[in-house]
């Protein structure tokens, strides 16, 4: 069960969050991305996670953090139970007098991956407490909320900083470039059957477009072009595995005006076509 959007101010950072409880029984997802971190914590049993390149086991008392645009699948097993906690961050106002957290936060939670936590007793005790007085009418229950988000917050802030050295790849990306990654992440990955251009991003970051495609260049090593269209083809090999969607409907959900515009980038990106891909990887 999903619950009300939940707004929190930190300094000049805003977050949104959204938690989800579920089912203590089998279930499993197909494979998808979100536009916001995912945090789950495993009460009871265990979750398997499926991703292109790696599969976890999250054990309970364990926690998983799921980056945007991060391709994955949720197999709950029997007699399990686990607790979603998504949420989001963006900068408050151009103009902010003391420390600039949301550059901190953007440098931290830069990493477009999936972190498992061994130990997430923390987490998964605020979350709790957080759904428990989210539905209840405790005293102070807004001041409560807040207090239970900031503390969940900062202290998968400070487990991550601590595990980011100097020869993390962190520090190797160009800094004036990691304060945006999340947020081309999340324009691109809402925006990926639009004909987005750079002008598009420009006006949403509040930078020009060239400074735009140096900024992609950096930090993708790729054109924009290149990242539009892999995400695109992404999410076509979604829908040839798990949908009973004609190549051509799936050429138009992910923007193309042409099957055969479709074909050609397919075939380049993959090296099959998706009659071929669907074959050989649907369900």
């Amino acid at each position: 069960m999903e619950y009300k959007e939940i707004e929190l101010t930190i300094g000049n950072t805003k977050l949104k969050f959204t938690i989800e409880g579920n089912a203590a029984s089998p279930s499993f997802s197909y494979s998808h991305a979100h536009t916001n971190f995912e945090l789950f914590c495993v009460w009871r049993g265990e979750v398997k996670i499926k991703t292109d390149k790696d599969d976890f086991v999250i054990k309970k008392g364990e926690a998983m953090l799921v980056a945007p645009a991060c391709y994955h699948q949720t197999f709950t097993c029997d007699d399990s139970e686990k607790i979603n906690l998504y949420f989001s961050f963006a900068r408050t106002g151009k103009h902010f007098v003391g420390e600039d957290l949301h550059k901190k936060f953007e440098r931290v939670f830069s990493k477009n991956t999936i972190i498992q936590i061994a130990d997430a007793e923390e987490f998964g005790k605020r979350i709790r407490m957080f759904k428990t007085c989210l539905e209840s009418d405790c005293v102070g229950k807004s001041e409560r909320l807040r207090a239970e988000l900031t503390g969940l917050v900062f202290s998968l802030y400070d487990l991550l900083a601590s595990e980011t050295d100097d020869n993390d790849e962190l520090h190797t990306e160009p800094k004036v470039g990691v304060q945006y990654r999340y947020e081309i992440d999340r324009l691109l990955s809402q925006n990926y059957a639009r004909k987005i251009d750079l002008e598009f991003l420009s006006d949403k970051l509040c930078l020009s477009p060239k400074r735009v495609a140096v900024l992609i260049k950096l930090l993708y090593g790729k054109s924009f072009r290149r990242v539009r269209t892999e995400m695109k083809i992404q999410v076509a090999k979604q829908l040839l595995k798990e949908s009973d969607l004609t190549v051509g409907e799936i050429a138009s959900r992910v923007g193309y005006d042409s099957v055969r515009g479709f074909l050609t980038a397919f075939m380049q990106e993959t090296g099959k076509t998706p009659t071929q891909y669907r074959q050989e990887y649907g369900m």
